[in-house]
């Protein structure tokens, strides 16, 4: 049984930081260079990895940076063969031990990481996110578990998930094992953004599979593609982008040609988003993911033609302070308003998407103190719950925030 997180109501005031980076080779498996400004715990080995939330100095709550590229081969006999233990992992879906922290990998590579899990739920890297993971790369790993499988996160309920990456193979070994994809398997009230997989996804009969996650239910998934091949048994349930979509996803691709899948999502259970499905050659042109609102200048990189989207070193954090007041509910025609503090002149772009179609967008300049106030009329013939997308910009720096509110 799923158990989805609820969000409190704003305002929230949060600390954000974000990354600018430098050119890099737009092949998506070139190496990262790594940056100074992540204020954390040093990840300097795989077994210092593994004892995030074993040990009592390592707490699920912690943040997190790894210093240096990782090599994980090592991981393919641990544990009687079972490979790395994902961290936060529980023989049952125990949300309140799942990994709330920050896990920042810098830019940073974990390589040929084995997962080969046997009996619990959730597997990846982490079990069960619920805090964030940002600027990481795994490269050439192994997973596999018999329940919600992904590359960073089995289960992403209430996380984000930002500018990472995932290849090698995800697989789930269980039928019924319910949602498994490149990034995460079963995704919630979360966000995964600027992140892509090349991974291949294999599942039994009765599973959802996607290239990015089999299942979002509720969550945001913005400015993301995928190009694995995407493999099930007969009944199971396959897209080239998600298995299962009831969820937002906006300027997101997947390559119809390597995925060998005619269709972004196995079953669309809303029409609140849209995955373009592209040729192998046109996953290499700039144009398509330009025109889709996709920051060629500070997150992503590519050599036109060459190339598939390929993700920018982050280098030394900029800090936006960003406060956000927003109406948890109001009423269908009513008005909602939004107020944005942050920092003085920051350009800030809004999207509103309603729960059944449509929406607004508008953008805007906070003022010198560093408010930027709008307000609309919400769409009569709405009901549910609408999804309110921030981009918030100082100078190349650049965050995403995301709000939800219902509409009664």
């Amino acid at each position: 049984m799923k158990v989805s997180s609820v969000r409190t109501s704003l305002p929230i005031a949060v600390l954000v930081v974000v990354a600018a980076g430098a050119a890099l080779s737009p092949q998506p498996s070139a190496v990262y260079a790594a940056s100074s400004g992540c204020k954390g715990t040093a990840i300097t080995s795989v077994g210092q990895l593994q004892n995030i939330g074993v040990k009592s100095t390592l707490p699920l709550t912690g943040t997190y940076c790894l210093t240096v590229d990782l090599n994980a081969s090592a991981t393919a006999t641990w544990n009687g063969h079972s490979g790395f233990l994902p961290i936060a992992g529980n023989d049952y879906l125990h949300f309140e031990r799942g990994f709330s922290g920050t896990l920042d990998g810098q830019g940073h590579v974990i390589r040929n990481l084995t997962i080969a899990n046997s009996k619990t739920y959730g597997t990846g890297l982490i079990a069960v996110l619920q805090g964030t993971v940002r600027n990481l790369r795994l490269v050439n790993v192994h997973i596999s578990g018999p329940y919600d499988v992904g590359g960073i996160a089995g289960d992403e309920i209430g996380g984000t998930i930002q500018t990472s990456s995932v290849t090698g193979i995800i697989a789930a070994t269980r039928a019924n094992g319910d949602s498994v994809g490149g990034v995460a398997g079963y995704v919630t009230n979360s966000t995964i953004g600027n992140s892509f997989s090349t991974a291949q996804v294999t599942i039994p009969t009765n599973t959802w599979a996607g290239g990015i996650a089999g299942y979002n239910i509720g969550g945001l998934i913005e400015d993301s593609y995928s190009t694995g091949r995407i493999r099930g048994a007969k009944g199971a349930v396959l897209g080239g982008f998600l298995g299962r979509e009831d969820g937002p996803v906006t300027g997101s691709f997947w390559d119809v040609s390597t995925s060998k899948r005619a269709h972004g999502a196995g079953r669309m259970l809303c029409q609140c988003g849209t995955i373009r499905g592209l040729s192998d050659s046109q996953m290499r042109e700039e144009s398509i993911f330009s025109s889709a609102g996709w920051n060629f200048t500070s997150v992503w990189s590519i050599v036109n033609g060459k190339g598939y989207p390929a993700l920018r070193a982050p280098t030394t954090a900029v800090t936006i302070p960003v406060i956000v007041a927003l109406s948890a509910q109001v009423a269908r025609g009513s008005t909602q308003a939004i107020q944005v503090t942050t920092t003085p002149n920051a350009q800030i772009t809004m999207q509103v998407i309603y729960p059944q179609s449509g929406g607004i967008t508008t953008s805007g300049t906070a003022n010198a103190q560093g408010i930027w106030q709008y307000s609309w009329t919400v769409d009569a013939s709405s009901a549910g719950t609408a999804t309110v997308k921030l981009t918030v910009q100082v100078g190349g720096a650049i965050r995403h925030f995301t709000k939800k509110f219902a509409i009664t």
